[in-house]
């Protein structure tokens, strides 16, 4: 394909498949375009447009779900934890057959780890509770009526986590099948226009595409953004997608007059750094880098650090700066928009964290 890498974004995606379903339409007849019509790339790019459409949704959702299951769990978790020395107390710290009755199937006293455990607990609590009204405690909220409350609605909303998990699923695959018949479509394009068009040919612009004997400095990125990684204790940041061969990202402390170091670097356009000291104010910028050109830089992005407990619960950063990432003369010197594209740091990218139910 040349200098015409295909983008990895949807949205980069997308628009290129515009163009491209536009140039056909306007001098595809004249080149002459034969391996896909303008009807099969508006299908596919729509396609994939709803099925992107449709995996934000789900995930938007599934996020609701989780908002929603998190207080409910933590109910039934202090649910559990006031019936317990209820129980210690009449059949005391030693696992027996009393205890098995209520759930504590594993030869333990201890509250399970697990909600499908703490659940099946729950329930059989709720069941001794009914049957043993005795046992309850009214000013604790260790009631039959109360526990069946906490036990339900958490059950419920467990429900409706795995249910949006599996629609996730399903859009994700949905998204996966349509992405690479988009793609497919959009290659058959490229190839055809290598077949037909000189490399120099002003043709290949109508298709949204580079002319592959022109060689091209990226355009500045844009849409620079930056969240906490809760697995590592770095930052993950991301720009738009401009089908460059690579990304350089660059950061240091707001406000600082040194320049700015290399952090992250990556063959698409997200980047994680290493670990940053929670409160910290940084200001981040990318580069990106295609073939031997480098873009001008990004505007700049400031961001300060959260910790990993406020960046779990999607908390801001604390307003008061705690102690600042040190930049001191052994740490990597940043490097120069010199437009050569090579980078002087090595930089180790972590994983991406994924959000689970137990």
């Amino acid at each position: 394909m040349g200098s015409n890498v295909l983008p990895r974004s949807a949205k980069a995606l997308i628009q290129l498949a515009l163009k491209m379903a536009m140039g056909i339409f306007k001098v595809g007849a004249s080149v002459p375009i034969t391996m896909v019509s303008k009807p099969q790339m508006d299908a596919a790019t729509t396609a994939y447009s709803t099925a992107e459409s449709n995996f934000g949704l789900a995930r938007q959702a599934l996020k609701t779900a989780y908002d929603n299951f998190t207080p409910a769990a933590a109910t039934l978790l202090q649910f559990l934890n006031t019936a317990r020395p209820i129980f210690v107390s009449n059949f005391g710290y030693h696992w027996s057959a009393d205890w098995a009755a209520l759930g504590f199937v594993n030869h333990s006293t201890a509250i399970p780890k697990t909600i499908e455990d703490r659940l099946g607990v729950a329930k059989s609590i709720v069941g001794f509770l009914e049957d043993n009204p005795s046992y309850e405690v009214d000013k604790t909220g260790v009631t039959y009526a109360n526990g069946n409350d906490i036990y339900t609605l958490a059950l419920e909303m467990q429900g409706d986590v795995l249910d949006v998990e599996q629609s996730l699923k399903d859009a994700k695959t949905a998204r996966a099948t349509a992405r690479a018949a988009l793609l497919q479509a959009m290659h058959k394009l490229v190839k055809n226009l290598d077949g037909g068009l000189d490399p120099d040919d002003p043709r290949w612009l109508a298709f949204g595409l580079n002319m592959p004997a022109t060689p091209t400095t990226p355009a500045k990125p844009t849409g620079l953004t930056a969240q906490m990684d809760v697995e590592t204790g770095g930052v993950i940041l991301t720009c738009d997608d401009d089908a460059a061969d690579r990304y350089r990202f660059r950061g240091r402390e707001a406000g600082s007059a040194l320049p700015f170091q290399l952090m992250a670097r990556a063959t698409d356009p997200t980047g994680r750094t290493q670990p940053i000291a929670p409160g910290t104010a940084m200001e981040f910028m990318v580069q990106a880098v295609k073939g031997t050109s480098q873009s001008v830089p990004s505007d700049s992005l400031f961001y300060t650090v959260p910790t990993l407990a406020a960046a779990r619960l999607g908390m801001p950063a604390p307003s008061v700066k705690t102690e600042a990432m040190k930049l001191t003369s052994t740490a990597p010197k940043a490097a120069k928009s010199n437009g050569n594209g090579h980078g002087n740091v090595p930089v180790s990218n972590g994983r991406r964290a994924e959000r689970r139910v137990s």
